[in-house]
């Protein structure tokens, strides 16, 4: 939701601290860039200590970054705060990675549209409460919002378990009697197309 809370919200954000929509687009241009290190730090996380934590990390960084940003009160504070949340927000491919270990193959295909059709259903939901909140309580509101991802959290964290995958290469790693480390570079020399693709598409 916060992705689209400050394109919803850009004439009031602009009035608000004096600024230039160019000056509001390079400080979401930034935050993108920042955001990438969550894109690595996941996966770092995922692959040393497992999905469930690489998931929590994501659910409770963004529940607790997000609300944060409402609170801004200059437009440095709110550039820094839109970098800082942008971190767990620019984690997708940790669902790509449950989803992959989790559904059968048989249904991978259209579970994999669904999560990925559900992002432009909650754009939609998003410009439509915002056509609703933000002119009775301001742009702000819709950062708040995001703090229901908590519920999320608690959630994940109560009911949600370790995938067979992860438990079966740590299964694999003590029968080995060391611990490996984690080749980053793997995906580069099996698949340097792909890679290098996926790479560009991210940076894009």
């Amino acid at each position: 939701m916060s992705a689209r809370a400050i394109s919803l919200s850009t004439p009031l954000i602009i009035k608000e601290f004096g600024i230039t929509a160019t000056q509001l687009g390079f400080a979401q241009t930034v935050a993108a860039w920042v955001g990438m290190i969550g894109w690595f730090g996941v996966l770092l996380i995922a692959d040393g200590m497992g999905r469930k934590p690489a998931f929590l990390f994501v659910l409770g960084g963004y529940t607790l970054t997000a609300p944060l940003i409402g609170f801004a009160g200059s437009f440095l504070q709110l550039g820094s705060l839109i970098a800082i949340a942008a971190i767990p927000r620019n984690t997708g491919t940790i669902n790509y990675m449950l989803l992959a270990e989790t559904v059968p193959a048989s249904i991978r295909a259209f579970v994999l549209s669904f999560l990925n059709s559900s992002v432009v259903l909650a754009y939609m939901m998003t410009a439509l409460l915002a056509g609703w909140l933000v002119p009775l309580y301001g742009w702000r509101m819709l950062f708040y919002i995001d703090a229901l991802c908590g519920v999320l959290f608690v959630l994940a964290w109560w009911k949600m378990r370790e995938t067979d995958s992860f438990l079966a290469a740590k299964q694999h790693q003590v029968a080995q009697g060391k611990r490996q480390r984690p080749d980053l570079l793997l995906p580069w020399r099996m698949f340097p197309g792909r890679a290098f693709l996926g790479f560009c598409i991210q940076v894009v």
